[in-house]
């Protein structure tokens, strides 16, 4: 039977990613599920692929990414998921403003 991190590497490999990022640490599911999701959009995981952030603080930083906020003001591991969440938000609502002029 292949395992979670083998399965992961697999894909990566047919997807062109780098899959050194699914065996540096010993990450549970959920963790492994936003590097991987990560990837696929193309963003720098090597910002939240640390195992001192939980899956829901990698989840807020990988959205931060996404709408290309500066997640460097909220991604601490000391910053709990709910607290990066609220940052993130008004980050975006911040940049959302900023576009309309």
């Amino acid at each position: 039977m292949i395992d979670r991190v083998e399965k992961c590497v697999e894909e990566g490999i047919r997807k062109g990613w780098d899959v050194g990022w699914f065996v540096k640490e010993d990450w549970n599911d959920k963790q492994l599920w936003e590097i991987k999701l990560g990837l696929e959009i193309g963003s720098d995981v090597s910002i939240y692929a640390k195992k001192e952030f939980d899956q829901k603080q990698m989840m807020m930083i990988r959205w931060g990414l996404a709408d290309k906020l500066d997640v460097s003001r909220y991604a601490n591991s000391k910053i709990d998921w709910r607290s990066m969440q609220v940052v993130r938000l008004r980050l975006r609502e911040k940049l959302l403003k900023e576009k309309e002029g």
